[in-house]
């Protein structure tokens, strides 16, 4: 496989269906669950609907639940649909997300062309996605955000979690040493050079989403919560 081929292997999240690396992320992301909930609480408290409202929802590459988990949790008559390509990913996120019973169940689709799939029923009330868009391009996710926009009812929102750009090379060695002495206290007196920047010129940084957002006719639209790389960026259509 060419270098190409693996980035647009990658780009389409193809290798999520590699039940190995499926099984080695989840429990990675369980390990880091507790900074996480913390993120996906503060999504819920910006959605403007009351708590008791029957929301339609939509998790875009759900994986195993997690975020759709504390949607559903804080909304007790939300309904959700997961979207994901990954079969491994949903054979361990189903028995987690059983006790739902019929307010959840997956959709196997592939959002790689930045479009929702045609089978996905609508309108929906609140569009939600943790660490997926960044794997699409550009283009794509911008189409993206446009495609979420469209299937949206009037007053509903969208937010994404995701890895974002620095938008700047020297703002990124800045991140990603910062991110190296969070992880590894005592590593820059050791002696030890922090690890190199990860290429990421094809993410969209936080300003790039709020531009995606506010084109797609989002508005407001705001970057709710920041650290390093990683972002909550949403956005509301106003009834």
């Amino acid at each position: 496989m060419t270098q190409a081929q693996t980035t647009h292997h990658d780009h389409d999240g193809h290798h999520w269906k590699e039940p190995d690396r499926v099984r080695d992320y989840v429990d990675r992301k369980d390990r880091e669950a507790v900074q996480r909930n913390e993120v996906f609480r503060l999504l819920t408290a910006l959605v403007p609907e009351a708590r008791t409202a029957p929301l339609r929802v939509l998790d875009i590459g759900c994986g195993y639940g997690p975020l759709a988990t504390v949607v559903l949790d804080e909304f007790p008559q939300a309904t959700a649909v997961g979207l994901d390509l990954s079969e491994a990913m949903i054979q361990i996120g189903s028995p987690r997300m059983a006790r739902f019973g019929d307010r959840f169940r997956y959709l196997i689709a592939d959002i790689g062309s930045g479009l929702l799939p045609d089978e996905l029923a609508g309108p929906l009330d609140l569009v939600v996605s943790s660490l997926a868009v960044h794997h699409l391009r550009p283009e794509q996710g911008a189409r993206l955000y446009r495609s979420i926009y469209q299937r949206l009812t009037p007053g509903g929102c969208f937010f994404n979690i995701d890895h974002m750009g620095a938008g700047d090379d020297y703002l990124q060695e800045r991140y990603t040493q910062a991110r190296e002495c969070l992880e590894h206290p005592g590593g820059a007196e050791s002696g030890e050079p922090p690890a190199p920047a990860p290429h990421n010129h094809e993410r969209g940084s936080v300003a790039v989403h709020l531009e995606w957002l506010r084109s797609a006719g989002f508005q407001p639209v705001d970057c709710f919560w920041k650290r390093l790389n990683e972002a909550l960026v949403g956005g509301f259509k106003l009834a």
